[in-house]
């Protein structure tokens, strides 16, 4: 299975990503693949999941049904089916606060309160018709 989180900053996807590796999950996150090596990311997934592994995808930029169609295109490739699991938005100041303190990775309050303004604006919810197999609801 291919499991694209989908959540805005500090909403929770890196603690439970912690979860799903310690249940054997393979993670393909934005903080190890640049742009550049998405390429790679890919492979790596085909390759996982040719081996029965569940991948989650943990994108910051999954909001969008655009962004997360590479994804749903390498499920549909390979026949393994694809869940979104969607986590809860608050408001975006909500979202800045938890950010800045607990990793603000050196960044002041108001980049991060940009950064989840900008999120909550571009946010579209996912659904079945994008194609996915299901959409959870991990609030």
């Amino acid at each position: 299975m291919i499991e694209i989180l989908i959540g805005t900053i500090a909403s929770g996807k890196s603690s439970y990503c912690n979860k799903r590796a310690e249940q054997g999950a393979i993670i393909i996150n934005d903080d190890a693949y640049s742009i550049s090596d998405i390429q790679s990311a890919i492979k790596l997934c085909i390759f996982y999941t040719s081996l029965g592994k569940d991948v989650v995808i943990d994108k910051a930029l999954s909001l969008t049904s655009k962004s997360r169609k590479r994804w749903i295109g390498v499920a549909n490739s390979f026949d393994v089916p694809v869940q979104a699991t969607v986590f809860k938005f608050a408001l975006p100041y909500e979202h800045a606060r938890r950010r800045y303190n607990s990793d603000n990775r050196g960044l002041d309050f108001v980049h991060w309160w940009n950064v989840a303004l900008q999120h909550s604006s571009i946010y579209e919810e996912p659904r079945l018709e994008e194609g996915f197999d299901l959409i959870v609801y991990n609030h």
